[in-house]
This record gives structure tokens, sequence and C-alpha cells, in this order.
């Protein structure tokens, strides 16, 4: 897991090849004016997803983990709060769905990432993570974010 100013990731850009016309769509496209919804970049390889929610309890919000996609996850407004764990010392809740990329885990987190406007959190996929949760714990907020998904 890395989390970086928006302006710095062009530092990870070596860590994968699909890194730098990701860090170029964020740098140059206006995130305050994205809709909801897929925005193709490049095919199955690169893709952003735009979200609009209220944030969750931890209750309410699991974690997850993906297997053949990086995230790169940039809050355009609001705020949230990210739990970072390792998948190892999680328990599973769901199956591995491949169609989705997705397996959900319930469990204890490591460490706690606030995510704001200006930050980018980049997750692998080692990185099991609870994202959508109040900033504080209890406060509900709404978020635009922009999740992106680079294939491994």
């Amino acid at each position: 897991m890395v989390v970086v100013k928006i302006e710095d990731l062009i530092r990870y850009s070596s860590l994968n090849p699909l890194f730098p016309k990701a860090f170029d769509w964020l740098k140059t496209t206006d995130l305050t004016k994205t809709e909801t919804g897929k925005v193709v970049i490049d095919g199955q390889y690169l893709f952003a997803n735009v979200q609009k929610y209220d944030t969750k309890s931890v209750e309410e919000a699991a974690f997850e983990q993906h297997r053949k996609y990086i995230d790169i996850q940039v809050v355009v407004s609001g705020a949230e709060r990210m739990d970072i764990a390792d998948a190892a010392n999680l328990t599973v809740k769901d199956p591995y769905n491949a169609e989705k990329d997705m397996q959900k885990f319930t469990g204890d987190y490591a460490q706690s990432v606030a995510l704001t406007p200006g930050y980018a959190c980049i997750l692998f996929p080692e990185d099991a993570h609870r994202p959508c949760v109040h900033p504080d714990g209890k406060t509900k907020t709404q978020v635009h974010k922009i999740c992106m998904k680079i294939r491994l």
C-alpha cells in the first residue's frame, strides 16, 4: 500500500507499465466533473470506476481483496477512512468472485488511512482493504471517489 499526494504519483511509474497512463489520466482529467460509472482508458487493462456514495459504519463495511487488478483510489470530495490488513490475517466472508475480481473478509485491521482530496492510495493484491468507512468512525459523509483499476 502506498499513500501519496496525487502530484507525486509519478515517482511510482516504474512499478507497473500502465501506471504512467493512469497517472496521466488523473493529472489531465477534471476529476470534479467526472460522472459516476466506468470510464475505459485502455480496454480491460486500465479503467476508472467513478463513485458517489455515503460512507458506512465499520460494521456495514467489509474488507475486500483483488487478485487481477491494482487499485488506485482517489477521493475527489468528502473524506473516508480506509482500513488495511494482510488478508492472511482475516477470515474469509465470501469465496473469491473471479468475474468481480473480489473476495470479502471480516476481521480486525492493521492500520487506517484517511483518504482526503489531493491524495491517492495504491493498493496491491496483498492489501486487503475496507473502504468507505466514516472518517471519524461515526459521522456519515458524502464521497466522490475515483477507483482506478490497473490489470496485473
